[in-house]
């Protein structure tokens, strides 16, 4: 039911939302909680929604992560939000990298591209622009804090060449919807019952 959701309007940032209680926030681009019963949503439309997992400390995590949030490392400070809160440990984590725009689709100019170099970016001469890879980075994010490649899995969906599926911003022309990524914790009483949360 929506009394039991999470959800913020974003804005790029990087702010974390510690969440107990469920409602409607601002400013966040990040949630964490270990309440139970409560479903942390994310909205995209080809930036990257990663979920995070931690199944011996019961924590979790929904990450709205565009270009601005990747550069500006808001999975890794969700995770040690994670840590630093919660007590989690990074191997911990499992994690979700959801259908996002893919490098082959996200052609930018070099006032994004300057952000991301080495593996996350190539310049494609006959185009004069840049591509740029959020997966990649985002999973280099998570595994340079320790959480393990095989806890890690990553959506091979590109929203932007996949419009049948999903929303896509910049296929679009920004006039779309958006799809929710949600994560959320139950009791194990509440499973075996088949109880709703």
């Amino acid at each position: 039911t929506p009394q039991q959701v999470v959800r913020s309007k974003q804005i790029h940032g990087t702010e974390i939302l510690n969440a107990e209680n469920a409602g409607y926030f601002n400013g966040y681009d990040a949630i964490v909680t270990k309440t139970k019963g409560l479903l942390l949503a994310v909205s995209t439309a080809d930036c990257t929604p990663i979920l995070l997992y931690d199944p011996k400390s019961e924590t979790i995590a929904a990450i709205h992560a565009g270009w601005k949030g990747t550069k500006d490392y808001l999975v890794s400070k969700t995770l040690i939000k994670m840590t630093e809160t919660y007590g989690s440990k990074y191997q911990d984590v499992i994690a979700y990298i959801g259908p996002c725009i893919a490098e082959c689709s996200f052609e930018v100019d070099a006032d994004v591209a300057q952000y991301f170099d080495g593996p996350y970016s190539r310049f494609d001469s006959t185009k004069g622009k840049y591509f740029v890879d959020l997966k990649k980075h985002n999973k280099n994010q998570l595994l340079h804090l320790g959480v393990m490649e095989e806890n890690i899995e990553v959506s091979h969906y590109d929203t932007y060449k996949r419009t049948d599926l999903f929303f896509s911003h910049r296929k679009e022309n920004g006039t779309t919807g958006r799809m929710w990524t949600a994560i959320g914790l139950t009791s194990p009483e509440n499973i075996a019952k088949g109880k709703e949360i």
